[in-house]
């Protein structure tokens, strides 16, 4: 080979290098960095929501912190159980990525407490001990008795003699006051 073929074939081989180097994105571009869809996530009870571990063709573990809040699958879709809050972690290689759950009552979780609510206070009416209303017992009335009234037949001088005795039957006029039917009346003998 001569000089010039060897500086062309040189300069051929820089030019390919530079071509290579400029056309291959993994050569100029840094990689992506891991991460999760979401930092932070507000469900409903019951409802799902889906996380994903971006840029990474890494096996995910995934794993909730307090399973009593949220859930995750494998796949890692979060479900709502109960209101409060927990975290939800992805696990890639030796690196571990988390997500904030926030869970709220449902629409329909509201309504229903708020009619327990008002349940156990109808309840609690119906349950409480009365209180106890003292009245005043009315005074028996007094036993019938007859109050006589005599009324005469015949005036009688002082001066005059003695006539002979005649009978005076008075006449008795009963006063009975109202009473109550189950007061007994008592009337005295003559």
């Amino acid at each position: 080979m001569t000089k010039t073929n060897i500086i062309a074939l040189t300069a051929s081989v820089v030019a390919i290098a530079i071509t290579v180097v400029a056309v291959n994105p993994m050569s100029t571009d840094a990689k992506k960095a891991v991460k999760l869809n979401k930092s932070k996530l507000t469900l409903q009870t019951g409802k799902t929501s889906k996380l994903k571990l971006k840029n990474t063709k890494k096996k995910v573990k995934w794993s909730s912190k307090n399973k009593k809040i949220a859930t995750v699958s494998r796949k890692g879709v979060v479900k709502a159980v109960s209101v409060g809050k927990t975290t939800i972690t992805a696990k890639s290689g030796k690196k571990k990525y988390s997500c904030k759950v926030t869970v709220v009552m449902s629409d329909a979780d509201k309504k229903i407490k708020e009619l327990e609510d008002k349940l156990n206070k109808v309840e609690d009416k119906v349950n409480a001990t009365p209180t106890p209303v003292v009245t005043e017992m009315p005074t028996p009335s007094p036993v019938a008795t007859a109050s006589p009234t005599v009324t005469p037949i015949a005036t009688i001088p002082r001066t005059a003699t003695p006539m002979p005795t005649a009978t005076i039957k008075p006449t008795i006029k009963p006063t009975i006051p109202p009473m109550p039917i189950s007061t007994p009346i008592v009337i005295p003998d003559k």
